[in-house]
């Protein structure tokens, strides 16, 4: 395999002349060095180091993407369609992009060996389950990063999030603009979703419905708490008078959806849903859902964007970007039946100046 060295010879040129060429410099080289350059090496069939190319620039022009998920990461069609949207929009920067799951940060000088040695030059947290130690050992270790979907964090932090109280509050109103008081929130014991339940909340005070903790109901991807099993155990007997879920993600709602079927109850004639994300499981969903679309896709772009700029130039102000959402109206909402109303229906409306979708 011919070297940079061999490329040099055979267009007269010094080896420096050749790698300000191949590595793009923006120092001057004229046109005529440049395109001699260029086509010698392509005659000879000759590729660039890149770890050569990394240690002359004291990059590694690579990023990780770390998350606390443990299996069936890239067929989570969440966080899936979340790393595809990284790993292309890394690879249009010249960027690669290394992904670790499933890691547990127990103490700064594990997450320190494992991220401090230059292997990254900076990482995308991705729904930590509890990041304060994991960043503490970042910033310790000056290793830029950002996080993505960990709203609520320290100023100087650089984060990317929807507005997840927001987002709560919205699609329960939605609940009860059609009706529903007696609605159980589905969810997850992540930071997201218990900012979500916060909206919940909210949006049930205002409508005048003191909370009730037994409508609070937590579940997650594991068979045994599962959408599925938990939308089954309210609405066995259902002795709460539910009309109504709020699942607090796309995956949640659809498993809860199954659930409520196989029951022999209907969606959403006996009970309504609603989820949020607007991943492809909405759409696959019998009845499709009704959901909170966030542009899962420019999220992560603008994430890889923020990294970038991080890496470049770390000492810039901390940046904290809420990403806008959209409601999606399918076929998964509908008044309560008459005999499981709780009280008076209202017709759905706009709320604020978010736009609405009706597919």
């Amino acid at each position: 395999m011919p070297t940079i060295d061999d490329v040099a010879k055979a267009c007269g040129l010094s080896k420096a002349t050749v790698s300000l060429v191949m590595n793009k410099s923006s120092l001057k080289v004229s046109a005529a060095t440049r395109t001699r350059v260029m086509r010698v090496a392509k005659e000879m069939n000759y590729q660039p180091s890149a770890r050569a190319r990394s240690l002359s620039r004291q990059r590694a022009d690579m990023i990780g993407v770390v998350t606390s998920r443990r299996a069936h990461l890239l067929a989570d069609a969440y966080f899936g369609a979340l790393i595809d949207s990284i790993v292309e929009c890394a690879a249009e920067m010249d960027q690669t992009v290394a992904v670790y799951n499933g890691r547990i940060w127990v103490d700064d000088e594990k997450t320190q060996t494992v991220f401090g040695d230059g292997r990254c030059d900076g990482l995308l947290l991705l729904v930590a389950e509890d990041e304060r130690a994991l960043t503490a050992a970042l910033s310790k270790s000056q290793v830029p990063f950002v996080t993505v979907n960990s709203s609520g964090m320290a100023d100087d932090i650089n984060s990317i999030d929807i507005d997840n109280v927001d987002a709560g509050y919205r699609m329960t109103r939605y609940l009860l603009d059609h009706g529903h008081r007696r609605i159980a929130c589905l969810r997850t014991e992540d930071r997201f979703s218990i900012e979500r339940l916060a909206g919940y909340k909210k949006a049930m005070a205002k409508a005048g419905e003191a909370f009730d903790p037994r409508l609070d109901v937590t579940g997650h991807y594991a068979p045994e708490v599962s959408g599925y099993v938990r939308a089954q155990q309210m609405l066995r007997e259902n002795p709460l008078g539910i009309t109504a879920i709020f699942a607090a993600t796309d995956g949640l709602a659809c498993d809860a959806i199954h659930g409520i079927k196989d029951l022999g109850l209907r969606v959403p004639d006996d009970i309504s849903i609603v989820g949020i994300n607007d991943t492809v499981d909405a759409v696959r969903c019998n009845p499709p859902l009704t959901t909170l679309r966030q542009s899962v896709e420019s999220i992560g772009v603008e994430a890889v964007r923020l990294l970038m700029d991080l890496i470049r130039d770390p000492n810039q102000e901390a940046r904290h970007i809420i990403w806008p959402t959209q409601l999606v109206v399918r076929e998964t909402v509908a008044p309560p039946a008459p005999a499981m109303s709780g009280g008076e229906i209202r017709n759905s409306r706009k709320t604020g100046n978010q736009e609405e979708i009706r597919i």
